[in-house]
């Protein structure tokens, strides 16, 4: 280990969400839409990773970031989309994460989440505050609406049967109040401003460790409309897209504002995705002027990067990965290789305004911290329960400028793709999105995004590509003689590398009720109802997404079934007796109301007389009109029944 030779630095780690390698400026100055002064000025004063590698979907990047190891050996590789229908989902709970190291180590780190996790939450111990973070502000999925805080899955829908969950929680608890009209990149950044300013305040010592997981520019392409107004309004966008909003998700832009200025469709897709990025960049902004004001500045070690490329969704969204091919779901250079940045004034000064092209992965970002901060990287629980150890290496002496190369010679990116050194393996059936991109992209002229996803590369029998000299993956090296040894060796080892990868396969019992799905089975067989993460997100969090396994008694908020219906009973059968009861008494009024009046106003017969019937016309006001219907109020334990008499 190397020990540090001075105060230990603060780290804060952005991670943006599925930011195109096309979509910032040091990487295409072609399109004016463009607009990221921020990202270009750490870029230029920083150190910017060339060959940084992530996985092509959310949570096997975080996960691996989180945990040290390479996604093959936390989540197998690949993404189960959502938590809330997967407990396998994200990192098993003996897994120690980077956050649990830098916070019980000698330096004892003050530890803070913002934003998404997105690394699973079965289970309470899963949670951020149980893995290492002393403090937790934002969303346990993929993705929420920006505004409703609403989950919703990649494509712009609500999962569990389209219900409406809410996912923004505050530590280990849901948020007690959400605000729909604010934006959510606005709360996670006034969150961090909040942190830092108190650190300041306070002038603590403590070292900071923040991760700030941006939503942007994730689908929705939803933005704030003070943005909009300032920076949209009025101006066109050429030769653009309105393929974004064909779905029918994006009918405004800043929803729950009223407004007669905002029609989204005066919009094009490139034009928001874009605005998006220029946002993120905003946010970035002000992240390192609150740094400065604090005077943290000069000690803080800041990273940059995105959990995978730009996504080609077009029928939601409308990233850019030129000049790569592909993009996020795919493992072409531009879902997988992606736009990182190390800056801060921790960073040597003889390395900034470089660019460091040795191969490294996310997951080496755990070990590199640890080992620059003198702490041990071994995981003695994951270890005691029969899970790999971390796996990542030491690249602060490549960052710092100590070593030329890069420990890494080699990465796995998943059950299909290995890189070593300048080359990369790829032996998937058939890759989709294999479309290279240009640098106006999307545009009026561009396909459908079923037609781009159905444009496949067939690397079934292994596809090569020499990606330092051919980062577009245009020439396949797989049958060039020259390249028939090298080709064969890279599979034959990949293959055998399968037998070691690693699926998250902890689980625990599933905390709702036997036969809580009983009434609906035959309608929820294949139904995400079914599922007892929706089930517990409906009952037992009152409309929030949260953990559904393992939970304590007081972890617990819903009566149990058979109580739940003995209660409903009682009430029913109290009900029906008060009804009859209420009958008998207005029955036995009106009969006796009758009689009365008989003998009031009717005479005997005069002695003598025969009797004759007479019609008595003379009106009289009804004892209960048709328009006099009093209400009377039974109140029982927990509920009012209201009957009318």
């Amino acid at each position: 280990a190397d020990d540090i030779d001075s105060a230990p630095p603060h780290i804060v780690f952005i991670i943006a969400d599925d930011l195109g390698w096309g979509n910032v400026g040091f990487h295409n100055p072609i399109n004016t839409q463009i607009s990221t002064p921020n990202m270009d000025s750490l870029k230029e004063n920083g150190l910017e990773l060339q060959r940084h590698y992530v996985a092509c979907e959310s949570s096997p990047t975080r996960s691996s970031f989180q945990s040290g190891r390479l996604p093959v050996h936390v989540t197998g590789g690949y993404d189960s989309k959502y938590g809330a229908l997967d407990p396998e989902h994200g990192i098993p709970s003996d897994m120690t994460t980077i956050a649990t190291k830098l916070r019980d180590s000698v330096h004892g780190y003050g530890t803070h989440l913002i934003g998404k996790w997105d690394c699973g939450f079965a289970s309470n111990k899963q949670l951020p505050t149980r893995k290492g973070y002393d403090t937790f502000f934002g969303y346990l999925t993929s993705s929420i609406d920006y505004f409703s805080k609403h989950m919703i899955d990649d494509k712009g829908e609500e999962v569990c049967d389209l219900k409406q969950f809410n996912d923004l929680w505050m530590d280990g608890e849901p948020m007690a109040a959400l605000d729909n009209t604010q934006y959510s990149e606005y709360e996670f950044l006034q969150h961090f401003v909040s942190i830092v300013e108190a650190h300041s305040a306070e002038n603590s010592d403590t070292p900071l460790f923040i991760n700030y997981n941006s939503h942007l520019p994730h689908s929705p392409l939803e933005l704030p409309k003070e943005y909009v107004v300032e920076h949209l309004l009025g101006v066109e966008s050429e030769d653009d897209t309105l393929m974004c909003f064909e779905s029918g998700d994006h009918t405004s832009i800043y929803p729950n504002v009223e407004t007669t200025e905002q029609d989204a469709f005066n919009f094009g897709c490139r034009q928001l995705l874009q605005a998006q990025v220029n946002l993120l960049d905003e946010v970035v902004g002000l992240i390192v002027a609150t740094l400065k004001d604090a005077g943290l500045w000069d000690n803080t070690l800041l990273v940059l990067t995105t959990d995978n490329g730009g996504s080609l969704d077009l029928d939601h969204t409308a990233g850019n990965n030129w000049p790569l091919r592909g993009g996020k779901e795919t493992e072409f250079e531009g879902g997988i290789k992606a736009t990182t940045i190390v800056s801060g004034g921790y960073l040597p000064e003889a390395r900034r305004g470089h660019t460091e092209s040795g191969l490294m992965h996310i997951a080496d970002w755990y070990s590199t911290f640890c080992q620059m901060l003198g702490i041990d990287a071994s995981d003695t629980s994951a270890l005691e329960n029969d899970l790999p150890d971390f796996d990542g290496y030491n690249m602060w002496p490549l960052i710092s400028g100590a070593v030329t190369g890069s420990p890494r010679a080699d990465v796995v990116i998943s059950r299909n793709v290995l890189i070593v050194g300048e080359y990369k393996l790829n032996i998937a059936d058939q890759v989709p999105f294999n479309i290279l991109q240009g640098p106006i992209f999307p545009n009026a002229s561009t396909p459908s995004m079923k037609s781009l996803e159905a444009t496949t590369m067939d690397c079934q029998s292994g596809c090569l590509f020499n990606v330092a000299l051919d980062p577009g993956e245009r020439t396949n090296l797989a049958n060039d003689e020259l390249y028939t040894e090298h080709f064969r060796g890279m599979k034959a080892r990949l293959i055998a590398m399968q037998s070691n990868f690693y699926k998250n396969d902890r689980h625990g019992q599933d905390s709702c009720p036997a036969g809580y799905n009983d009434k609906n089975a035959a309608a929820a067989e294949n139904s995400d109802s079914a599922m007892c993460g929706c089930w517990m997100a409906s009952i037992n969090y009152d409309g929030f997404i949260g953990p559904y396994q393992d939970l304590g008694p007081d972890e617990i908020h819903w009566q149990p079934i058979g109580v739940e219906a003995t209660v409903l009973e009682f009430h029913l059968y109290v009900e029906i007796v008060l009804v009859l009861m209420a009958v008998v008494i207005l029955t036995t009024s009106v009969c006796f109301f009758v009689k009365f009046r008989n003998h009031l106003f009717v005479e005997p017969p005069m002695e003598g007389v025969d009797s004759v019937n007479v019609e008595d016309t003379t009106e009289r006001t009804p004892l209960i009109s048709s328009g006099d219907k009093r209400n009377s109020t039974i109140t029982m334990p927990g509920r009012t029944v209201l009957t009318e008499c």
